[in-house]
């Protein structure tokens, strides 16, 4: 249990002194039946992750992986809310990259970081 709460902290620390700020964008759609009308609500929070990198050129194959595609790592210790793929953007210097792919690297029974492949 000691080493999951150390490797949690270490990874959150390492981030917030070396990553990059960007935005975690969260867009809920509501349906309202008696009219008929969908409501956008879009929610944003101010996270840190590590810096974007693109994928090597090996992992490259043109569907799952596509050239230009960036994968960072966001710490879950202090993080207000999960990210979700297909519902969330990152916002990074204004542009918004779509979450292909969230995937949770454990420490024991804890999250320690999600890595994330986004796609502009």
């Amino acid at each position: 249990m000691t080493f999951d709460r150390t490797a949690r902290a270490t990874a959150g620390r390492l981030i917030r002194t070396f990553g990059k700020s960007v935005t975690l964008r969260r867009l809920t759609r509501t349906y309202d039946p008696a009219t008929g009308k969908t409501t956008d609500t879009v929610e944003d929070f101010a996270v840190k992750v590590s810096p974007p990198e693109r994928f090597r050129e090996a992992l490259i194959d043109g569907t799952l992986v596509k050239a230009g595609d960036l994968r960072a790592h966001l710490p879950a210790k202090g993080l207000d809310v999960v990210p979700e793929p297909a519902r969330d953007r990152l916002v990074i210097d204004g542009k918004p990259w779509s979450l292909l792919c969230v995937d949770p690297v454990m420490s024991g029974e804890q999250t320690t970081f999600y890595t994330l492949h986004l796609r502009s």
